[in-house]
């Protein structure tokens, strides 16, 4: 299997550009911190996916050409299945002008060329049109299945959640 490859380089004073290869099974989160990132990627095998609360469910893209921005401080859970993609991304501190409140996805379109500065990032936000609203999914843990399950099984009947936490040797301390 090919191994995964970050270059990063400067395209101006408050901007990074940053060149990655994925390969493989993954699931993670991105998280754009006090930056904002516009990333284009290329899926050429397998599939991306990007949990949407919006649908409640993750939104996946197969081959093909597709970019993602984030606001400042937004996470994002990826999964990345049987993938091979590349990507080029921008993060930077620098304040442009961006009409999204959340993180959005797009299908890249090919009569416009990818921005190469702060100008022409700006430009490309204002022509993009979102597919959807991508954000962060975390799955319950064990604790809350076990008590969700315990809650469905006995869903008809007065139960506090005190009996419960006993029935599952849950400490409540």
């Amino acid at each position: 299997m090919q191994k995964n490859r970050r270059q990063i380089g400067k395209l101006s004073e408050h901007t990074v550009e940053i060149v990655q290869e994925f390969y493989g099974d993954n699931v993670g989160q991105d998280i754009s911190g006090r930056l904002w990132i516009l990333a284009f990627f290329q899926v050429l095998e397998g599939k991306i996916g990007f949990y949407s609360s919006a649908q409640n469910d993750k939104i996946y893209f197969e081959p093909g050409c597709y970019g993602i921005f984030l606001p400042p401080w937004q996470i994002v859970t990826v999964e990345m299945v049987q993938a091979k993609i590349f990507t080029l991304a921008y993060a930077s501190s620098s304040k442009i002008q961006y009409g999204f409140k959340n993180a959005v996805m797009f299908t890249q379109d090919q009569s416009m060329s990818i921005p190469t500065s702060e100008l022409k990032i700006q430009e490309y936000l204002a022509q993009i049109k979102p597919n959807a609203s991508v954000d962060f999914y975390q799955p319950p843990n064990g604790v809350a299945k076990k008590i969700k399950n315990k809650m469905d099984q006995y869903y008809s009947e007065n139960l506090k959640i005190q009996e419960i936490f006993a029935q599952l040797k849950i400490d409540r301390s």
